[in-house]
């Protein structure tokens, strides 16, 4: 299989430079063999995307005290069935006294076998976890030494149960990936909801009263008979107006996206949502230019190294376009000896695609090119727009681009595994 090196996510470490000095460092590296094609480079704020394009699997469950344990079960089996998609999709589901906790997986990566339901040896609680977290080495290591720690779980799963029982919400700020997590204490009757740091998971949530649902779609909670449809006009009218659906707004008044870099507690009928992690990019920089285009060359090399090294068996490519994003990531990867294919989409007139050809020209990697003309941009539309919500500009919306990508690339990229298209970004 493929992992696809996607757009480029701002690494934590390197937005401390705050945005005017990590415009100044960008600017030096804007002068590489790879990256001169852009003509010019315009200084901009940089600006998180609040919500993943592509809809991907994800936690589902839900919290209902008063409900019978099977009504329960049946209810989370139908969210469930909302969100297998794709017939190698996998799932599995744990319940509880009051609670049903459940993940729907793609089944196709090595931290595939970390997605799933766990339970701590007392019973008192469980994990649901879908995703990925790049430090969890780095994190084993910090602790080793702690004398507190008699012994650590070997899994990352257990890993990750082990920190929320110890530290609960305190332990969010050390997660450094792409992921969301569902943590219930069956002795509180509580229970964690959380997502990576900048919403890369999307994760949405219906409450009423003492119930509670959560799911990385909208359809799966709306297959619950208490979920209202009715319709949040503001929610609609921004989606009209700015091409995205704002805050944590969705299209249905009783449905609300948890945003990135929060989480979310639901404890005997009461939901507070608070944040743990966030950028602040007030203020000027105390670093000289030159410190701050060194250091921002120092972590985007860190970043390229970690996240592509240890892939195991997945075999790689650059998800490559002529923005300057991509290009970074294709520059950090030919730095460290690795020449990757890359996979463009778009007008073969554009300019997009001319400079996405002559990176990869430059950077002597082969390019899958998959023109996306005006004719056929339609078809298919409304299965994007069901597996979307609704809730994206349709615009950017590749899915069946990026699978004709992915079936193309089984010639570019031979193995004897099946070819699958799985998203990796760059993330610190």
């Amino acid at each position: 299989m493929v992992s696809i090196i996607s757009t480029a996510r701002i690494p934590a470490a390197v937005c401390s430079l705050t945005a005017t000095s990590l415009g100044s460092a960008l600017g030096s590296v804007a002068t590489h063999p790879i990256l001169r094609y852009s003509g010019k480079y315009c200084r901009r704020h940089v600006q998180l995307q609040r919500r993943n394009e592509e809809n991907m699997p994800g936690i589902f469950g839900i919290v209902d005290p008063a409900a019978h344990g099977e009504l329960r079960n049946k209810a989370a089996q139908k969210m469930a069935q909302s969100l297998l998609h794709y017939p190698r999709y996998q799932w599995a589901v744990k319940q509880s006294s009051a609670a049903t906790m459940g993940v729907v997986h793609l089944g196709i990566t090595s931290w595939q076998q970390a997605c799933s339901v766990v339970s701590s040896a007392d019973g008192r609680y469980q994990l649901a976890f879908e995703g990925e977290l790049f430090n969890v080495a780095e994190l084993q290591h910090a602790l080793a030494g702690d004398q507190e720690e008699d012994s650590m779980p070997a899994s990352p799963l257990h890993f990750v149960l082990h920190l929320l029982i110890r530290s609960g919400p305190a332990a969010l700020p050390r997660f450094n990936g792409l992921f969301q997590l569902a943590f219930w204490d069956n002795l509180k009757q509580q229970l964690l909801l959380a997502g990576d740091r900048i919403g890369l998971r999307s994760l949405y949530l219906a409450h009423q009263g003492e119930r509670l649902a959560f799911a990385p779609e909208v359809k799966a909670l709306l297959t619950l008979p208490w979920v209202s449809r009715a319709i949040d006009t503001n929610g609609v009218m921004q989606f009209l107006q700015y091409g995205n659906v704002l805050g944590d707004r969705t299209f249905f008044r009783e449905v609300q996206f948890l945003p990135g870099g929060c989480y979310a507690i639901h404890h005997r009928g009461r939901l507070s949502i608070a944040r743990y992690w966030g950028i602040n990019f007030e203020g000027e920089s105390k670093l000289e230019l030159k410190t701050a285009q060194e250091r921002f060359v120092e972590l985007w090399q860190q970043v390229i190294r970690r996240q592509t090294e240890d892939v195991g068996r997945l075999r790689m490519g650059v998800l490559l376009s002529g923005g300057l994003d991509s290009r970074l990531i294709l520059s950090g990867c030919v730095a460290q000896g690795r020449k990757l294919p890359t996979f463009t989409m778009g007008d073969p007139e554009s300019l997009d695609v001319r400079l996405a050809k002559k990176t990869a020209t430059a950077a002597e990697c082969r390019n899958l090119f998959v023109p996306i003309a005006a004719e056929s941009f339609l078809q298919g539309m409304e299965r994007v727009v069901y597996l979307t919500d609704g809730m994206f500009n349709c615009f950017h919306a590749k899915v069946k681009h990026l699978l004709q990508t992915a079936a193309a690339a089984r010639q570019m990229v031979p193995a004897q595994r099946s070819l699958s298209v799985v998203p990796r970004p760059v993330c610190a």
